[in-house]
């Protein structure tokens, strides 16, 4: 396979339906975008991202309302972040709840874990389609190479049981004294790492027990209480910009 660079050229996320051989027939959701939105015409370039690899499509033309192109080069090309983020958030609004599934796959997230809380507002069917056509979008947006999983809505008990064992596990907490999620990270910089954010009005002290007993360690994130969303994306943010900060030495003024 050949390497190329192509970071200016439009990007979309396609299924195998879409590839037969050497030519990309776009999905009619896909060719919207492509037709509408970014108005490619026939002989305009634009790269389709399957799985890990990266096809560079050229335009040829349209059938029955779907764009068709030509593979002209592809590549296969690993994700270069060594570090996994899982985010597991109480169920809430549908505005708010694609904010999460959007931001924080652009901030590199790899798992989603949406649960039931017993203060949750919100307990939503499992919309998987509309949630995998938000985070697929935000792949194509930002140029990550892979596109996170989204885990089935679990009541908070039957979360906490079937969560991996290998990751370092962090609950938000607005508790006084409570260690701040960047003294954290300092003193265990983690490979693999689980983000546990409440429902508005937090969790319950039951559940909170039961989070700390199988080895959650609650972090604030500072002085003020904030949205369940904006908690995701705030902590996310941190985390997956934790190994840029280290290399640049940033990280020594967050030590105790």
């Amino acid at each position: 396979m050949e390497k190329y660079s192509s970071m200016r050229t439009p990007r979309v996320v396609v299924s195998s339906d879409e590839v037969h051989g050497d030519h990309v027939v776009f999905s009619k959701r896909n060719s919207h975008y492509l037709r509408t939105v970014l108005r490619l015409k026939p002989g305009d370039a634009t790269r389709a991202q399957y799985g890990d690899i990266t096809y560079l499509v050229e335009v040829e033309g349209f059938i029955r309302g779907c764009v068709v192109g030509r593979i002209t080069k592809e590549a296969r090309v690993a994700e270069t972040r060594t570090q996994h983020i899982g985010l597991a958030f109480s169920c809430i609004r549908p505005a708010p709840t694609e904010e999460i599934f959007r931001h924080c796959s652009e901030l590199g997230v790899n798992a989603f874990f949406p649960i039931i809380a017993e203060r949750s507002n919100r307990r939503p069917p499992f919309i998987r389609e509309r949630w995998q056509r938000v985070v697929e979008s935000a792949v194509s947006q930002c140029g990550r190479k892979t596109i996170p999983t989204i885990n089935d809505p679990l009541p908070f008990g039957d979360f906490l049981r079937a969560i991996p064992d290998d990751s370092t596990r962090l609950v938000l907490s607005v508790e006084e004294d409570t260690v701040s999620l960047l003294s954290a990270l300092q003193r265990h910089p983690p490979k693999r790492v689980l983000i546990l954010v409440g429902p508005e009005g937090g969790f319950t002290q039951v559940e909170m027990s039961h989070a700390l007993s199988i080895g959650f360690q609650a972090v604030s994130l500072g002085r003020y209480v904030l949205r369940t969303e904006t908690a995701a994306m705030l902590a996310v943010g941190m985390v997956s910009s934790w190994h840029d900060w280290k290399a640049m030495g940033v990280t020594r003024a967050f030590s105790d």
